[in-house]
């Protein structure tokens, strides 16, 4: 079976309070490093909330353990 490409899921409306865009690629930090991914925009899920799935081709261990919270200072364009 072929894999998805990993991405960081944001809904709509904080997407666009963040002026960020569909595709393009995003930073987010956290305390155990920074990960970026292709940002997918989204109706489907809550606004405020920003879902990165674990991928293989993602350094994804530097989310750390559970949930982890952000501001959006933490969450960037590249």
């Amino acid at each position: 079976p072929v894999t998805p490409a990993p991405g960081v899921f944001m809904h709509t409306e904080t997407a666009a309070k963040l002026n960020f865009e569909n595709g393009q690629n995003t930073s987010i930090e956290t305390p155990y490093g920074t990960i970026t991914a292709p940002l997918n925009i989204v109706t489907n899920m809550a606004p405020g909330v920003v879902v990165l799935p674990r991928h293989h081709a993602l350094e994804w261990h530097k989310l750390g353990p559970g949930e982890i919270l952000l501001s959006p200072d933490q969450i960037k364009k590249v």
